[in-house]
């Protein structure tokens, strides 16, 4: 008892300090394994030792019923596991092996017949399929490999099944470089989904996307399993779902696969861009192919699993874009500016038979490399350790930037990296105490839109235009109506995240009681480098010739449908847009904290009762520099004294690091209930309710790149010399010195915002909260026969203070305002 205290003491100072944390699934690789153990007339067996053994690893757990019969094993590894039960007058009762699977709970009921002790009988035991227990949504697989996951362009991805499941939408973006997550649950917006590899966090929080679970090799994984609905309090981070993935295990069997998928263009139709591109049929091969292997260090003792995924893959990528006709072409090259003539140099012919377009199928080559390892090792029958490895890097060489050019020549490279390494030990302390710990370190790493044209501006004639990082140099990004040369205005961009977690929860099991709490604490590091225009962006309106500011071209015909535009070029005169802005490097930085506790309450042996209280906390996003900024009105800066009034930094008076306030209310309670009316464990009536926070994705801060004075985006309406942008600015005053490379502002310092003016910003709501859902559900399952499961279910959600965005600042229609007065809008969306 004196332990046991102990025990409690130390999980309930965790609880209530938020020191050592439980969050999104601390226990999310273990399950459940429950049942009442009865006598032949259908009384309760109290004081019946009852013993859980995996038959693949020979790990046995130990307990015995309670006054009610009731035995329940907490925090269980997924596997096969055959139920013993022992009890003083009756015969020793062997359940067959039944899969637990992952959040999940295996009932088994146990009927004992009368007989000596030294009699044994096997019993052939069916898991229902029909939940009995709790009120969660979703279900689990545990075939992948067996299941037909196509291997894309990309390779397989394991969260393809998650369609199977009822409630889930597929998502896509409307716009390349819009962020969605794979799908939706529940009316859940697509990024309100919550994803655990191995029980650790495998988010991309930045954006709040999967990392690990959309790439790990199908064959690796042990289970797959969501939940959508509903969920114990121990469960949260997120309104929308629980994605769980676990790697495949050792056994004290040794076994392994490889695999091979290979596609290539023997069947492929051709289409009508590649006939004319002049290629027959595009180049397609695609190698999927990986191993596996796992098996017994020391069998019933140590156990290990080793993957390893290697993709390749290289298509021709079809695509067609406007290019100069050869009239156009040998004009500019006889008479055009020296700028304009070095553009057309690096620019593609057109197609034959085509005056202007060109048709093109550029090599795209990715390729991944993989590796996985597990080890799992059984210190005692009390205590467990399970250590597991992740890591991936891919390349990726694309001919067309997903925002540049749609013709070859201004290609980017992607890469990436992912780790992830994740260790649990789980303590038993007595037969009614069990204690889980998590550790898990996790690392993305995406150097990814690096321009692959390095011809740098000063090298095309634009001795004007200096990058703000030169070693991203490159063509600047023009527009010439339908026209589009030049390298993508998008990068590069570079993240280097680290999320570090510790995690621990405590279960105690008393009488009819399960109750468990404990707590999460995430540290999370974003290391951000954003490219943004920075080789500049010209945009060639035509104004300039329509104006008569520019005299003809020679050799250009004025029957030409794009010569206003082309002339302008030709001419080197920008009458429409040009744009420029900095190199963005910043670090943020958050911590997240968890709590929870939770107590399944069998009210009855038909009747379960789940219900507890959560509470999340998500500390305000700070940069590591300061560089923020944030609007008061009427307010006049103390740190930047030149600024205009209401813009504000962090230092002024009531403006804090992160610039908006701590939200501590987010107080989340679960209820739910769980009924087998029957009392055969083939009917279940089942409801939930509860409460669900989502944390506050990093990509909100993205508002802060390039904001006065720590970066400037600096557009000017216009210039007569494109070689030369600044100097010869027109629609405004031409600058008397170049903005670029760009120079920070120094707090307390005086600093001229007038250069740069409008200032536009996009800020925090001092008040931002978070955002929250309500989620309740019904639902009704019924077993017709051993492989045939019916359910019907009503789940209903109400979203509160959920992210948007809003303009402060929009325009007045005044009279006489028509589209021909309407001032130049974002060019780029």
């Amino acid at each position: 008892m004196r332990f046991l205290s102990k025990a409690l003491g130390t999980g309930l100072l965790a609880l209530l300090c938020v020191a050592a944390a439980w969050g999104q699934g601390a226990t999310g690789a273990t399950g459940t394994i429950t049942g009442t153990v009865t006598d032949a007339s259908g009384g309760a067996v109290a004081g019946a030792a009852v013993t859980a053994i995996n038959t693949d690893t020979g790990i046995r757990n130990k307990t015995t019923s309670g006054g009610s019969g009731l035995y329940v094993f907490a925090d269980v590894p997924p596997g096969m596991y055959s139920v013993t039960v022992e009890a003083p007058g009756f015969a020793k009762t062997v359940l067959t092996p039944q899969r637990l699977l992952v959040l999940g709970v295996l009932h088994m009921d146990v009927r004992l017949e009368v007989g000596k002790v030294n009699e044994s009988v096997t019993v052939e035991s069916t898991a229902s399929q029909v939940n009995t227990d709790d009120a969660q949504l979703g279900r689990s697989l545990t075939t992948i490999p067996d299941l037909p996951i196509l291997s894309s362009n990309a390779g397989r991805d394991a969260l393809d099944l998650v369609e199977l499941q009822p409630g889930v939408a597929m998502t896509r973006a409307d716009s390349p470089s819009e962020v969605v997550g794979p799908f939706t649950v529940n009316g859940q917006r697509s990024q309100a989904n919550n994803y655990i590899l191995d029980g650790a966090d495998a988010n991309d929080l930045a954006i709040n996307v999967p990392s690990g679970p959309d790439i790990i090799s199908p064959d690796a994984i042990g289970e797959f399993r969501v939940v959508t609905g509903a969920m114990n309090p121990e469960y949260g981070r997120n309104s929308g779902a629980q994605i769980e993935l676990t790697i495949k295990s050792g056994t004290n069997s040794f076994h392994g696969q490889a695999t091979e998928i290979f596609r290539n263009k023997v069947l492929n139709a051709n289409n009508f861009f590649s006939n004319e591109a002049g290629v027959a049929n595009p180049p397609y091969n695609l190698n999927d192919f990986d191993a596996n292997v796992g098996g017994p260090v020391i069998k019933n003792r140590t156990f290990f699993f080793a993957s390893y995924l290697g993709f390749r893959r290289v298509f021709g990528e079809t695509s067609s874009g406007t290019v100069f006709s050869d009239v156009e072409r040998a004009a500019i090259l006889a008479n055009g500016v020296p700028a304009a003539k070095a553009i057309v140099g690096i620019t593609p012919l057109p197609s034959p038979g085509f005056t202007d377009v060109n048709f093109s199928a550029p090599t795209d080559r990715f390729s991944r490399d993989q590796g996985l390892f597990k080890v799992d090792h059984r210190f005692s029958d009390r205590n467990y350790l399970s250590l597991s490895m992740f890591t991936e890097t891919s390349t990726e060489n694309t001919p067309f930037s997903f925002s540049g050019p749609t013709v070859p020549g201004f290609g980017e490279l992607d890469l990436n990296t992912d780790y992830n390494v994740a260790m649990h030990d789980t303590h038993t302390f007595s037969p009614t105490v069990v204690n889980e710990a998590l550790f898990s370190f996790h690392r993305n790493y995406t150097p990814g839109v690096v321009p692959q044209n390095h011809d740098s501006p000063a090298s095309l004639g634009f001795t004007g235009i200096i990058p703000d990082d030169p070693a991203a140099a490159g063509p600047p990004d023009i527009f010439i109506n339908t026209l589009n040369v030049g390298n993508t205005y998008e990068g590069p961009q570079t993240r280097a995240d680290n999320t570090w977690q510790y995690a621990d929860s405590l279960s105690w099991i008393k009488g009819r009681h399960t109750v468990k709490f404990g707590g999460e604490f995430r540290a999370y590091e974003q290391n951000q480098l954003f490219d943004f225009i920075n080789n500049g962006y010209m945009f060639f309106s035509g104004g300039a010739t329509q104006s008569g500011l520019v005299p003809a071209l020679p050799g250009l015909p004025t029957s030409d449908p794009n010569f206003d535009a082309v002339n302008d070029f030709a001419n080197g005169y920008i009458l429409g847009l040009y744009d420029q802005s900095n190199s963005n490097k910043q670090g943020y930085r958050d911590k997240f904290f968890s709590a929870f506790a939770q107590d399944s309450f069998k009210m009855a042996r038909t009747f379960t009762l789940i219900f507890g209280l959560r509470w999340d906390y998500g500390v305000p996003w700070t940069e590591i520099h300061n560089e923020v900024d944030a609007f008061r009105a009427g307010q006049q800066s103390t740190v930047f004294p030149t600024a205009p009034v209401g813009l504000a930094f962090p230092g002024d008076s009531g403006i804090s690091r992160s610039t908006y306030n701590a939200d501590y209310h987010n107080f989340a309670p679960r209820l739910g209930m769980a009924w087998d009316p029957t009392g055969t464990g083939k009917l279940s009536i089942r409801s939930g309710f509860g409460v669900f926070y989502n944390v506050p994705e990093a990509e909100l801060t993205l508002q802060f790149l390039g904001t006065l004075p720590y970066g400037a985006q600096v557009a000017i309406p216009g210039a007569s010399n494109m070689a030369m942008p600044y100097q010869t600015a027109v629609g405004v005053a031409p600058f008397t010195t170049n903005p670029f490379p760009f120079k920070t502002g120094t707090p307390g310092q005086p600093y001229n915002f007038a250069q740069y003016a409008p200032v536009n910003v996009t800020v925090m709501d001092p008040h931002f909260a978070t955002p929250y859902a309500y989620q309740y559900d019904f639902q009704v399952q019924y077993q017709l026969a051993r492989d045939w499961l019916v359910d019907a279910a009503y789940v209903g959600t109400m979203g509160r203070k959920l992210e948007t965005r809003r303009d402060m600042n929009y325009a007045v229609l005044e009279p006489g305002a028509t589209t021909a007065n309407e001032p130049l809008r974002d060019v780029y969306n």
